[in-house]
């Protein structure tokens, strides 16, 4: 039987999950300059190889956790509550004012759109899913013992991801043909598929007690050297030279599913080893990392014709003007964070968050109550 210690926060996973969020920002700021700078592009593209597919293995990761600690009903109920209203609330006010920004008010533009929020409706899928599959004993049973054979080592990792990418590029192949994007008017994307792969990673990572310490501990050269080739390969786009055009872009699919599980398992070693301890300032950035994602779109859209303006180059552009996205997004967060009805619409709860002023006072801040307890074998 495993032991159960003391509840205890995962503060390397909380810090991981907020820095992929708020790496957003510059992410999207440099796509506003895409095509201005050979290098700008290449570091936007290479954000790509990790920062989704860390998040959703982390997301994975959070759900077993919590599963285990509260139950399936209350699990889900919860995430319907800090998945769903800001979905809605991003659905139906910053998307609307999004749309008007890149189309000059034209309110005929109008349409039920996600835009960056769509991590919100796949989450809320992949949670649906596991709530389902969860209450069948079997299943936690399986989930149990392929987390555990693939936290063995890192070529029993790496295998379990090879196998999740090639099913990936399958179903994707699949949901393709059947035009389900372009028939959910593109709410369900390729990405539904692919990034379900990552999600299930991470919850087999959690599934078992003692795993996800197990990750933190073996052999870390191994994964670095996937990590960078399979990085290498996509940046250059070396398939395409040695391989027809959709056999290709398979072959890119499924590296990108290695490479991305590659840099989260370094990921999260590198978190675990500066990260595992409680922070005022980690705890103020983790807080205020979902109002500040949700936002922060809106203000690159509405700053970045100022900053073009400027004329500097493409690197200072995307630089400033991911400056002032993030500093409008934490002055909406610190306001959306003083009063009830702003932290409900933007983060599902009401519970006050950590303020700006805790940084100066260093007063700890209270932790909510979504961290799972520490398990180990």
């Amino acid at each position: 039987m495993p032991q159960v210690l003391a509840p205890a926060r995962w503060h390397y996973l909380d810090a991981l999950r907020a820095s992929l969020m708020l790496l957003g920002v510059p992410y999207h700021a440099g796509l506003f300059f895409r095509g201005e700078s050979s290098g700008l592009d290449a570091v936007v593209s290479f954000s790509t190889h990790f920062r989704m597919p860390a998040f959703f293995f982390i997301a994975g990761v959070f759900a077993v956790l919590l599963l285990e600690r509260r139950g399936v009903t209350t699990w889900w109920s919860g995430r319907v509550r800090r998945l769903g209203i800001p979905l809605i609330f991003a659905v139906a006010v910053l998307s609307p004012i999004q749309t008007l920004i890149l189309k000059d008010g034209d309110w005929k533009a109008l349409s039920i759109k996600t835009y960056h929020a769509w991590f919100l409706l796949y989450l809320l899928i992949y949670c649906a899913i596991l709530a389902l599959a969860w209450r069948v004993a079997r299943v936690r049973s399986l989930a149990k013992t392929a987390g555990a054979w693939a936290t063995r080592g890192p070529g029993q990792y790496l295998v379990t991801i090879a196998v999740l990418s090639v099913g990936t590029v399958v179903i994707s192949t699949a949901w393709f043909v059947l035009r389900i994007d372009e028939r959910s008017g593109g709410l369900l994307g390729l990405g539904l598929p692919s990034q379900f792969a990552e999600f299930l990673i991470g919850v087999l990572v959690a599934a078992a007690p003692g795993t996800l310490d197990r990750l933190s501990t073996w052999a870390r050269l191994p994964v670095a050297v996937i990590a960078i080739i399979g990085s290498c390969i996509l940046l250059t786009d070396a398939t395409s030279i040695v391989l027809p055009g959709v056999v290709a872009g398979a072959a890119n699919f499924a590296i990108a599913g290695v490479t991305g599980m590659a840099w989260a398992a370094i990921l999260l070693l590198l978190f675990r080893a500066g990260f595992d301890r409680a922070s005022i300032t980690v705890r103020w950035v983790v807080d205020a990392s979902l109002t500040v994602y949700l936002v922060h779109n809106v203000l690159i859209y509405a700053f970045g014709p100022v900053v073009a303006s400027w004329d500097l180059h493409a690197v200072a552009s995307s630089v400033a003007l991911t400056l002032l996205a993030l500093l409008g997004s934490l002055i909406a967060y610190e306001l959306a964070n003083s009063f009830r009805l702003g932290r409900l619409l933007t983060t599902g709860h009401t519970k006050r968050g950590a303020s700006a002023s805790a940084l100066l006072t260093r007063k700890p801040s209270t932790a909510p109550d979504e961290q799972p307890e520490r398990h180990q074998a």
